[in-house]
Protein backbone atom coordinates (compact mmCIF):
# COMPACT_ATOMS: atom_id res chain seq x y z
CA UNK A 1 0.00 0.00 0.00
CA UNK A 2 2.82 2.12 0.73
CA UNK A 3 4.15 2.20 -2.96
CA UNK A 4 1.29 2.47 -4.06
CA UNK A 5 0.50 6.31 -2.36
CA UNK A 6 4.30 6.59 -3.40
CA UNK A 7 4.11 5.80 -6.94
CA UNK A 8 0.83 7.96 -7.64
CA UNK A 9 2.37 10.72 -5.52
CA UNK A 10 -0.45 10.90 -2.65
CA UNK A 11 0.75 12.74 0.24
CA UNK A 12 -1.65 11.74 2.81
CA UNK A 13 -4.57 10.39 0.99
CA UNK A 14 -8.12 9.83 2.70
CA UNK A 15 -8.60 6.39 2.38
CA UNK A 16 -11.65 4.10 2.43
CA UNK A 17 -11.82 0.23 3.20
CA UNK A 18 -15.01 -1.54 2.71
CA UNK A 19 -14.93 -5.08 4.38
CA UNK A 20 -12.14 -7.05 2.93
CA UNK A 21 -10.04 -4.41 1.65
CA UNK A 22 -9.91 -3.47 5.61
CA UNK A 23 -7.43 -6.33 5.99
CA UNK A 24 -4.83 -4.23 4.05
CA UNK A 25 -5.57 -0.91 5.23
CA UNK A 26 -6.00 -1.57 9.02
CA UNK A 27 -1.90 -2.61 9.35
CA UNK A 28 -1.21 0.48 7.28
CA UNK A 29 -2.74 2.55 10.05
CA UNK A 30 -1.01 1.07 12.34
CA UNK A 31 2.62 1.07 11.14
CA UNK A 32 2.19 4.00 8.95
CA UNK A 33 0.05 6.54 10.52
CA UNK A 34 1.82 9.46 9.64
CA UNK A 35 1.00 9.02 5.04
CA UNK A 36 -2.97 8.51 5.53
CA UNK A 37 -5.20 11.60 6.40
CA UNK A 38 -7.39 9.64 7.48
CA UNK A 39 -10.01 6.28 7.27
CA UNK A 40 -13.23 5.34 6.90
CA UNK A 41 -13.57 1.17 7.75
CA UNK A 42 -16.79 0.29 6.29
CA UNK A 43 -18.18 -3.72 7.89
CA UNK A 44 -14.84 -4.20 9.17
CA UNK A 45 -12.51 -7.39 8.55
CA UNK A 46 -9.82 -7.29 11.09
CA UNK A 47 -6.41 -8.94 10.30
CA UNK A 48 -5.63 -12.23 12.62
CA UNK A 49 -2.22 -10.58 13.15
CA UNK A 50 -3.37 -7.12 14.69
CA UNK A 51 -4.05 -6.96 18.51
CA UNK A 52 -5.70 -4.78 20.94
CA UNK A 53 -2.10 -3.03 21.30
CA UNK A 54 -2.00 -2.34 17.62
CA UNK A 55 -5.40 0.00 17.51
CA UNK A 56 -3.84 2.28 19.55
CA UNK A 57 -0.66 2.94 17.27
CA UNK A 58 -3.02 4.05 15.15
CA UNK A 59 -3.49 8.03 15.19
CA UNK A 60 -5.67 8.84 11.80
CA UNK A 61 -9.02 10.00 11.82
CA UNK A 62 -11.20 6.70 11.30
CA UNK A 63 -14.51 6.43 11.22
CA UNK A 64 -15.46 3.03 11.29
CA UNK A 65 -19.23 1.81 10.05
CA UNK A 66 -21.07 -1.31 10.67
CA UNK A 67 -24.50 -2.51 10.15
CA UNK A 68 -26.56 -4.10 12.99
CA UNK A 69 -27.55 -7.39 11.11
CA UNK A 70 -24.51 -7.93 9.91
CA UNK A 71 -24.54 -12.04 9.86
CA UNK A 72 -20.70 -12.56 7.98
CA UNK A 73 -18.98 -10.29 10.93
CA UNK A 74 -21.57 -9.38 13.60
CA UNK A 75 -20.12 -6.15 15.62
CA UNK A 76 -17.07 -7.51 17.19
CA UNK A 77 -14.45 -6.48 14.23
CA UNK A 78 -16.25 -2.62 14.61
CA UNK A 79 -16.48 -2.65 17.94
CA UNK A 80 -12.86 -3.68 18.48
CA UNK A 81 -11.47 -0.60 16.75
CA UNK A 82 -13.26 1.18 18.87
CA UNK A 83 -9.82 1.36 20.44
CA UNK A 84 -8.50 3.42 18.05
CA UNK A 85 -7.81 6.84 19.62
CA UNK A 86 -10.82 9.32 18.08
CA UNK A 87 -12.02 6.53 16.15
CA UNK A 88 -15.86 7.53 15.54
CA UNK A 89 -18.29 3.81 15.30
CA UNK A 90 -21.64 4.19 13.50
CA UNK A 91 -23.65 1.66 13.95
CA UNK A 92 -26.44 1.29 11.26
CA UNK A 93 -29.83 0.37 11.65
CA UNK A 94 -31.20 -2.32 9.51
CA UNK A 95 -28.30 -2.86 7.95
CA UNK A 96 -26.75 -5.82 6.67
CA UNK A 97 -22.98 -6.15 5.17
CA UNK A 98 -21.47 -4.03 3.72
CA UNK A 99 -23.36 -1.07 5.47
CA UNK A 100 -22.99 1.89 2.74
CA UNK A 101 -25.18 -0.35 0.28
CA UNK A 102 -27.98 -1.28 2.53
CA UNK A 103 -28.10 2.05 4.29
CA UNK A 104 -26.94 4.55 1.34
CA UNK A 105 -28.80 7.62 2.11
CA UNK A 106 -27.48 7.59 6.14
CA UNK A 107 -23.72 6.38 4.83
CA UNK A 108 -23.94 9.67 2.74
CA UNK A 109 -24.58 11.73 5.28
CA UNK A 110 -22.05 10.39 8.05
CA UNK A 111 -19.31 10.24 5.17
CA UNK A 112 -20.48 14.45 4.60
CA UNK A 113 -20.01 14.77 7.72
CA UNK A 114 -16.99 13.40 8.55
CA UNK A 115 -15.34 14.70 5.85
CA UNK A 116 -15.90 18.26 6.51
CA UNK A 117 -13.19 17.98 9.30
CA UNK A 118 -11.16 17.88 6.53
CA UNK A 119 -11.16 21.00 4.44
Amino acid sequence: MSELIWSLQMPQPLVVAPSLSSLFVLPHLSMYPEKILAAIIISPIIPSSMKAEDYVKIKVPTLVISGDKDQKNNLKPAKALEKIPGSELRIFPHASSPAHQSQPKLFHKELYNFLKKFK
